[in-house]
């Protein structure tokens, strides 16, 4: 059968070209022979050539002619001008038997469905072969030799017919029906009618039959006039007809492809048959087996590698049939959608397992492969809405922040394949962000290498791209301080529009911070503070070029840095001659990177000579190093002081200005050595005019070098010997400039005597030197002065020079002092020079026996504070044992042998006998220990009491007996010490406890932590007491011994007392509390020794310490001053004492806060912490002794409220230090009186009755004031402030918003009778509402953690959102950037808040309002899974009467899970899960 294009119309007459037969082939020349036309069917009569190229030229080419071959298969010829050749058929059929033989072909070709054929004809092919006959070989061809085997394939199907590459083709790219020629076709046949008319299909219609027809119908109305318009009515209805019965009104017949139980066999041949695209689905929907569901459905398609499209296929079939499963007969509709979200929500967590265990099969066979179809698979399935998205979206992204970075690259890839549809919505934008900006804070953290260098790259330009386009998703106020560093870097080249971009997000989460320290730090108006912390933990710095880089990246003020930095080395609330020292190597530093120190240092002296309460004497040691050093020019401080009328003469000294005062003093004290003479006059000059005795420095340092002379024998070589009664022993009270010299003579004469050795001794060391430079004697006189004159860099020159050629009782002398003064010579820098020294002088005169015990114990003690000497510091140790008697002993009898007779001997022969026993044994026993420990601490014990020098030789004696067993013999010590201070009376516990440890056998913190916490806190224990002040007197520096006694170690007692003070401040809080009790105790000596010892230096300079580097302190002290007004008073005179400032003894509530106003305004960045303990006091005093207590913290609070909001701007840290530790009634009451008298500054505006908004009775710094100190004293309430007052801000927010809408209705509307004047001033009003507004987002903000708590109601927080929210669609708020983006960041970060149910709500509220669309709300509300619905079903409404609204749309659910190709294995005429009625669907005519 023949088929066509266009059924009913035959193809036009051709010329065909037609080659003969057999007899041709053996080379007649073919001949051609014209074809008459043949007839259209249709037609009546037949058309000629020119008609047809006429009609083919009109409608373009006719269809062409597909005819059959015997066996089957099709040919095509062209119909129009077609050619007939004689080809050879292996080209077109290579694998056909038939090509060996020559037969007749018609070739075609087409192009974009016109098919024509070649216009020139072939040459004739040749002859074919004869039978029986070989084929002729081809030029080149080799012959294969005989019993060669040629390889061809066998043949194991049927020969079929194949369509050939160049066949003709339809539009559609399908062959047209083609036939070999054989002969034997219908067509191939000549006849009489077939040359005269052609081949038809079917036989003409004779005219009888034309005339039957419709024709003859049609054709009498067409020829009346309206003929044309019959014919047209005809066809509409013809067409109405067609399309009323081609409509699909069919039911739906969808029902999803049933599962069915299968082995497991058939299982695996089903999901093969499955991966495999060449079986249809149809075939498959009839079988799908049973088992397969969540995450073994999506491993199988994995492990099969089934076609993605495929498997989404069978995951929705699965799926279907799982939800049908919960709508069954029977089932309530909100159990079905309960149990389909519950079924959903499973399906995604078996989704996350899915794609989590992909990710972690990273490294294994084949996982990129793996890897890349799991992504593709899940990619899919999320697009086609086959889970929640919202849960898939943030799993996805805790997963990422989460990850580990072994496995960040993965995980990366996994978010980028969601990245667009999370950065639709603000809070998943949000999260992602902070996700990445986590892991790049990891990554800059780790070094991991180049894999690490790469993610990081990509982070950096997906961070730089949102920064870019979407700025709201890095609103992140609590974490901005940790990743704000981190985005910054971000950024590899200068980008104009990045550094603004990122100083709007800066602005925009400083506005969202709650707490105000995370708020100053921001501002950069608390860098002066750390700074000064900074300096507090590195007063022994070793690394001094550490430090000095900390603190310029700390301060990049490098005027504030001098000048804090000259405050902190001087200020009289640290104790300390190291940070002198400190200060003076960080300036020199500094100096040499060209910073300007002169004018910083001349602001400080001025403002120091003005300042009350300064320490002057340490300003005037500064300068003086400053100007040893060369880092303060004496001639430009003499030039200043002329510039500001020094020069003006006074008549008497005394009337001077304290500021004259202070400058005349200071030059006073400055070193005169290395000046210039002109400087040297003009110093005399303004001092002689300013009557300030100069003249007698000369006599006074002459006299002074007289009288060492005598005491020193090394320096009275060139002294002239003068009378006792001109002698000068009180050096201490010299100026400062006599003590420079002296101590300078004094290191010129050392250097003098030790010939060889110049003022660094940085030259070989000699260790064969032939005398000592100084005796002992002179050598402690000599350290005495330098000690006394305070000069410790001479000190350290000296000690230097002395080294390199000290014999053992000088070199240990050295030893000790440099152990004394650690601290000052690590400041210096000198102390590891001077270990180095004594070191290399020790091995040269180091013989390895007893007396050289001393010296290397005194280095070892060096040693430690250094710890890259630690190696040295165990080969010391190591030697030290060598040292030891005992070791040398190669056997001898066990001491409990001659113990006996050793311990019963008499007071003179007991320290020998015993001594010679342990020096001798080797062994000891715990009963024998016990015995010997118990005999030398009764004699110790005894010895004390009666302050006999033995008990040194006592305390040596059990220094040896510790070797043998150090835990037994401590647990020995602390009872047996126990026992001791118990005593009714002895002398001053130091006396014993300082050379205990000065001897190494007892640990100072061990045994102040076991008597403090074995401490009875009784009201009136006197014994208790006792203790405790027998105790904190320990800790007096004065009373461990004397100058002499250094060879005793006192060094270390001291320096276990600043380690235990720093380690353990809380136990030095709680013994000073015990002891600040005994200060009201019933017994009067106990009183008067506690309050004695309160106030002594030492205890003040502990509690100073203590109070400012340990902050709970401040707290534990508190709660015990207020338990009594005496303690109270004491507190304050020792506070007043460590102030400097005048005691307040009368405790009337009109002396105490005007003491408070005075004390607020005293406190500065160094006694802060100080000035707070007062405070508290002041504020918490005793109720017992306040008329009305009530009224006094009334009073107190509204001081408090006046001072923070004319002063917090200025002096921030300082009053977050105040408020943060407020007593709770007080910071309950400081809270209520900021919130009141903030709201009461806002503008009460009615809707309808309000008519202008009165200007804000305060300020805009003290608004700003008022909320800062509301945010630093929220975290010291007891509770949460009432939810009503959270309420009370959002009907504020409410009606404001109210008043703006209505304003902006009036402002926005012309022509209605509103001038133009009034309309102008609403616009003025509405500006100051906004800035109101941004009053109270910014009060909202501060207590954020009042809405966290799920006390809220939902519906306040949903009320105060719908408020900001449709304040953010008003047309003046979108018309200001600025309060927009408050509003809309606001909003944002409240929104987080919201419960899902709330916010769907909320969703539901706005999207009602029309509020969603085209607007940023959209991004604020809408979840992933909550999609603007685009799929309406229209339905009659009972409310609208007219034509045009008579009907309603209704969202119509989308049953995404049936939308399923092939889902059943017959086609339906209407069998989609989607009805084709919804959309008057036409079934299609083929």
């Amino acid at each position: 059968m023949t088929t066509h294009y266009d059924a009913g119309n035959s193809r036009p007459p051709a010329r065909v070209e037609f080659t003969g037969n057999a007899r041709q082939l053996s080379g007649v020349p073919p001949q051609t022979f014209p074809l008459p036309p043949r007839s259209v069917p249709h037609q009546a009569s037949t058309s000629s050539i020119s008609t047809f190229f006429t009609t083919r030229d009109t409608f373009g080419p006719p269809a062409p002619k597909r005819q059959k071959t015997h066996d089957g298969y099709a040919y095509t010829t062209s119909p129009i001008n077609s050619d007939i050749k004689l080809e050879n058929l292996s080209n077109l059929f290579p694998d056909n038997p038939l090509s060996k033989v020559g037969v007749v072909t018609r070739s075609t070709q087409t192009a974009s469905n016109k098919i024509t054929s070649a216009t020139t004809p072939l040459s004739v092919p040749p002859s074919p072969i004869r039978p029986h006959s070989s084929p002729l070989r081809k030029p080149g061809a080799t012959r294969l030799p005989l019993g060669t085997s040629v390889n061809k394939e066998v043949q194991t199907k049927p020969y079929a017919l194949e369509i050939t590459k160049n066949a003709p083709q339809y539009e559609d790219l399908t062959s047209t029906d083609f036939f070999p020629w054989l002969g034997t076709h219908q067509e191939d046949i000549l006849g009489e009618i077939s040359v005269k008319n052609g081949f038809y299909d079917r036989t003409p219609a004779t005219p009888q039959e034309c005339n039957s027809g419709a024709r003859s119908t049609i054709w009498t109305n067409l020829k009346h006039k309206s003929g044309l318009q019959i014919l047209s009515s005809l066809f509409v209805s013809v067409l109405d007809r067609r399309q009323t019965s081609g409509m699909v009104t069919a039911k739906c017949t969808f029902k999803p492809p049933p599962r069915v139980t299968l082995t497991d066999a058939k299982r695996e041949s089903w999901l093969r048959d499955l991966a495999s695209p060449t079986i249809p689905l149809r075939r498959l929907s009839r079988t799908i087996p049973h088992g397969i569901r969540g995450k073994s459905l999506l491993d199988h398609c994995l492990a099969k590698n089934i076609p993605v499209w495929r498997a989404v296929w069978l995951a929705k079939c699965v799926g279907a049939n799982e939800i049908r499963a919960f709508k069954r007969k029977g089932t309530s509709g909100a159990f079905a959608t309960g149990g389909e979200s519950k079924w959903i929500r499973e399906w995604t967590t078996n989704v996350e397992q899915f794609v989590e265990a992909t990710v972690r099969s990273c490294g294994s066979p084949e996982w990129q492969l793996d890897v890349t179809y799991g992504l593709q698979l899940v990619k899919h399935i999320y697009s086609e809405h086959l889970l929640n998205k919202e849960h898939f979206l943030d799993w996805t992204i805790t997963s990422f922040h989460n990850s580990d970075l072994n496995l960040l690259p993965s995980w990366f890839l996994v978010l980028q394949g969601h990245f667009d549809d999370i950065t639709r919505q603000i809070p998943l934008g949000r999260r992602l962000v902070k996700a990445m900006l986590e892991q790049l804070y990891k990554i800059s953290n780790v070094n991991i290498g180049e894999l690490g260098n790469s993610i990081s790259i990509e982070l950096s330009i997906a961070l730089r791209s949102l920064v870019l386009s979407n700025p709201s998703y890095f609103l992140m106020p609590d974490s901005w301080a940790k990743y704000e560093s981190v985005l910054k870097a971000c950024n590899e080249r200068s980008d104009i529009r990045w550094t603004s971009r990122i100083k709007q997000i800066e602005v925009r989460n400083f506005r969202l911070i709650k707490n105000s320290g995370e708020a100053l730090r921001h501002s950069g108006k608390n860098d002066r503070q750390r700074f000064i912390d900074l300096l507090d933990t590195s007063e022994a710095a070793s690394d001094i070029r550490l430090l000095s880089r900390k603190s310029l990246d700390t301060l990049e003020d490098r005027a504030l840095l001098v000048y804090t930095l000259l405050e902190w080395s001087t200020t009289p609330y640290r104790d300390g001659l190291p940070r002198i020292y400190i200060a003076l190597r960080l300036l020199r530093l500094w100096n040499q990177t060209r910073l300007d120190l002169d004018s910083s240092v001349l602001q400080f002296l001025g403002q120091a000579s003005r300042a009350a309460g300064v320490d002057r004497k340490v300003i005037y040691r500064l300068i003086a190093e400053m100007i040893r050093t060369g880092l303060f020019s004496v001639g430009k401080y003499l030039q200043w002081l002329i510039a500001g009328g020094l020069c003006v003469s006074c008549n008497e000294h005394a009337h001077a200005k304290s500021s004259d005062a202070f400058e005349l003093e200071l030059l006073n004290n400055i070193p005169l050595c290395d000046l210039p003479s002109h400087v040297l006059n003009l110093r005399r000059i303004l001092m002689t005019d300013n009557r300030v005795p100069c003249l007698n420095d000369f006599d006074d340092e002459e006299a002074v070098k007289q009288s060492l002379g005598i005491q020193i024998s090394i320096l009275k070589n060139d002294c002239i010997q003068c009378q006792k009664g001109n002698m000068v022993t009180d050096l201490a009270n010299l100026s400062g400039t006599i003590k420079y010299s002296i101590s300078r003579w004094i290191r010129d004469r050392i250097g003098d005597e030790c010939s060889g050795i110049k003022g660094t001794g940085s030259e070989t060391l000699d260790d064969d030197f032939p005398r000592a430079p100084i005796s002992l004697a002179d050598f402690y006189a000599l350290r005495d002065v330098l000690e006394t004159l305070e000069d410790f860099p001479m000190l350290a020159d000296v000690l230097i020079l002395l080294s390199t050629s000290a014999q053992k009782p000088l070199l240990e002398a050295i030893a000790e002092t440099v152990n004394h003064h650690i601290e000052v010579f690590r400041a210096l820098g000198a102390a590891e020079d001077l270990f180095r020294r004594l070191l290399s002088r020790t091995q040269g005169i180091y013989t390895r026996n007893q007396s050289d015990k001393s010296i290397l114990v005194s280095l070892v003690d060096i040693g430690e504070n250094f710890p890259k000497r630690g190696a040295i510091v165990l080969k010391l140790m190591e030697e030290i044992g060598f040292c030891d008697p005992k070791t040398a002993v190669a056997a001898c009898s066990p001491i409990s042998d001659t113990m006996a007779d050793a311990l019963q001997s008499g007071d003179s022969n007991f320290l020998e006998e015993v001594e010679a026993m342990l020096s001798g044994g080797i062994s000891l026993d715990k009963q024998t220990l016990h015995g010997i420990f118990s005999a030398i601490s009764e004699r110790l014990r005894i010895a004390w009491l009666d302050d006999d020098p033995l008990k040194c030789k006592f305390i040596e004696l059990l220094a040896q007996l510790r070797s043998f067993n150090n835990g037994e013999f401590d647990c020995l010590m602390l009872v047996w010490l126990q026992q001791l201070v118990c005593l009714g009376a002895h002398p001053p516990l130091v006396s014993l406890i300082s050379p205990l440890v000065c001897a190494g056998i007892l640990d100072l913190q061990t045994f102040i932590q076991h008597f403090v916490s074995n401490l009875n806190d009784g009201v009136n224990n006197i014994d208790c007491y006792t203790l405790s002040l027998d105790i904190f007197s320990l800790f007096d520096r004065r009373s461990a011994g004397n100058d002499r006694g250094r060879s005793q170690r006192t060094h270390k007692y001291n320096k276990g007392l600043k380690d235990f003070l720093r380690t353990n401040p809380d136990t030095i809080v709680i013994l000073f509390c015990r002891c600040f009790k005994a200060s009201v105790a019933d017994d009067a000596a106990i009183q008067d020794r506690a309050r004695t010892l309160i106030m002594s230096s030492f205890c003040l300079r502990i509690i100073q310490e203590v109070v400012i580097r340990y902050r709970p302190a401040v707290s534990s002290l508190e709660q015990v001053f207020i338990t009594d007004l005496g303690l109270c008073n004491l507190a304050h005179r020792m506070l007043d004492c460590l102030l400097c400032s005048i005691p307040s003894s009368i405790w009337a509530p009109a002396i105490i806060s005007q003491d408070i106003r005075t004390l607020l305004r005293f406190a500065n960045d160094f006694n802060v912490r100080l000035c707070q303990l007062k405070l508290n006091i002041m504020l918490d005093v005793p109720q017992d002794h306040i008329y009305d207590n009530d009224t006094f913290r009334e009073e107190c609070t509204r001081i408090l409220v006046e001072e923070a909001s004319s002063t917090f701007k200025s002096r921030p840290g300082i009053w977050l230090s105040f408020l943060s530790s407020l007593p709770q009634p007080n910071a309950e009451m400081f809270h209520a009186q900021c919130m009141l008298t903030l709201l009461a500054t806002i503008p009460k505006c009615a809707l309808k009755t309000s008519t202008s908004v009165t200007a804000p009775p305060t300020s805009v710094g003290s608004i700003d004031a008022l909320l800062a100190s509301i945010a630093a004293v929220e975290d010291r309430l007891p509770s949460m402030p009432s939810i009503d007052s959270i309420a009370t801000i959002t009907r504020n927010i409410s009606q404001l918003q109210s008043y703006i809408q209505l304003g902006d209705r009036e402002a926005g509307s012309p022509n209605e009778g509103v001038d133009h004047f009034r309309r102008v001033r609403r616009r003025a009003e509405q500006d100051n509402l906004f800035r109101w507004i941004d009053v109270l987002l910014r009060l909202l903000t501060i207590h954020q953690s009042i809405i966290r708590n799920t006390k809220l109601p939902q519906e306040t927080l949903c009320q105060f959102l719908l408020s900001l929210s449709h304040l953010a669609t008003t047309f003046n708020l979108k018309a200001n950037s600025l309060h927009s983006s408050t509003v809309l960041d606001a909003i944002a970060f409240f929104s987080d808040f919201l419960s899902p149910e709330s916010r769907s709500y909320c969703t539901a509220v706005l999207g009602d309002q029309q509020l969603l669309h085209d607007s940023p709300l959209k991004y604020l509300f809408v979840s992933a899974d909550e999609e603007i619905d685009w799929l309406h079903t229209a339905g009659p409404s009972n409310t609208s009467t007219s034509l045009a609204q008579n009907t309603t749309l209704v969202p119509f659910p989308f049953r995404r899970w049936e939308m399923v190709q092939d889902a059943t294995p017959t086609i339906g005429e209407n069998d989609t899960s989607l009805s084709l009625a919804f959309f008057g669907t036409r079934k299609s005519v083929l």
